[in-house]
């Protein structure tokens, strides 16, 4: 099922979901969901008991907060790129042979 949050009516099916959910899963950019007024504290008026969970790249709150993630980015910022560094030119990807 694919819903487009910025229309009313995707809006509205989405609460009719949550409405009847126990989870929520959600990985937009932080603060993107509550400014369409889909944030937790709306959802879960609708659904107390509802576990949201928000997939992140660099959590919700902080400076890094909206910081846009490729697989270099992460790879870089949690350590996996550190044995390929080479200071004389850009980091590669990570591959194996």
């Amino acid at each position: 099922m694919t819903l487009d949050l910025a229309r009313p009516e995707g809006q509205d099916a989405l609460r009719r979901l949550v409405a009847t959910a126990d989870f929520f899963l959600e990985s937009e950019t932080p603060g993107s969901l509550a400014a369409l007024g889909l944030g937790y504290a709306e959802l879960q008026k609708l659904t107390p008991r509802l576990i949201h969970v928000s997939i992140t790249p660099f959590g919700s709150t902080g400076p890094k907060a909206a910081w846009q993630e490729s697989d270099l980015i992460l790879w870089a910022a949690g350590g996996p790129l550190h044995p390929s560094r080479d200071g004389s030119r850009p980091p590669l990807r990570i591959s194996l042979p």
